[in-house]
């Protein structure tokens, strides 16, 4: 069986906190390999992904933002994931890093896998893929942006905001509950779409089933960022759409003892 681990080295994790998880995978006699350069990632991982049926899992090693950059490879080589936490919150995250004895049900096959959501995004011709959220927001201009939501080509609201998120029920721990969305249970199969900073009444977040199909008009004067889980992938201009809905991908998280994601609800913050 081999492994990927992924982690950043410049910022979650320390040699210590490493050496406890590679010292288990010795001791279970797994093949792993680490990737920890973020800026030559791409090119690494999809070198050892080359024959995908020999990697079976990938442990992603850090917070919530070290498990979003391994569900885009876990995505892509349609491998399950699991998260240790040695961040703050870790509502992505399955195991603490006190626990990592945990992870030996893996080799023993006693743990199931949560299928989570996944959106797919539609902009200019290119498709993106997003486990946690697409956000429409203002470039580089510091003032309110004009837009309209759709559903199934019937317009649903306009608002004037700073911006517009789109949530996986994955997702709505993430930007979405900043900005005041809803914690959604992640096995739900649904779109949260959450206005940020509304100058409006019509700020309540609207849930929208896994069928339907929405869009993101601009009618802003200035270009617009778009982002996919963080990272900018293309602008839109005025009249413009992004189209938004529910993929066909899922992403597969490892779940231990039927572990409910929202436990973190529990411990004090």
């Amino acid at each position: 069986m081999n492994i990927l681990i992924i982690y950043n080295q410049t910022k979650d994790v320390n040699e210590e906190k490493l050496k406890i998880l590679i010292d288990l995978l010795k001791s279970e006699k797994i093949n792993y390999v680490i990737n920890s350069n973020y800026e030559n990632m791409d090119e690494q991982i999809n070198l050892c992904c080359k024959n995908s049926e020999n990697y079976k899992l990938i442990i992603s090693l850090g917070g919530d933002g070290t498990v979003m950059h391994g569900c885009k490879y876990a995505l892509k080589y349609n491998v399950p994931i699991v998260g240790i936490n040695i961040g703050k919150l870790g509502f992505l995250t399955q195991i603490d890093i006190n626990d990592i004895y945990i992870l030996k049900n893996f080799f023993s096959q006693k743990y199931k896998i949560d299928e989570r959501v996944v959106l797919e995004v539609n902009i200019n011709n290119n498709t993106y893929y997003a486990v946690n959220d697409l956000v429409v927001a203002r470039g580089k201009f510091v003032k309110l942006i004009d837009l309209n939501l759709y559903c199934n080509d019937q317009k649903v609201c306009q608002y004037r905001a700073d911006g517009m998120i789109i949530a996986t029920p994955t997702g709505s721990t993430a930007y979405s509950l900043a900005a005041g969305g809803p914690i959604v249970d992640a096995t739900i199969k649904g779109m949260i779409v959450t206005p940020i900073s509304s100058h409006s009444l019509k700020d309540r977040s609207i849930i929208f089933d896994k069928d339907k199909k929405l869009s993101v008009e601009s009618f802003s004067d200035d270009a617009l960022m778009i982002s996919c889980d963080g990272k900018i992938v293309d602008e839109i201009h005025k009249n413009d759409k992004v189209y938004v809905k529910i993929s066909n991908k899922i992403c597969k998280f490892i779940n231990f003892d039927n572990r409910y994601y929202l436990k973190i609800f529990d411990n004090p913050i």
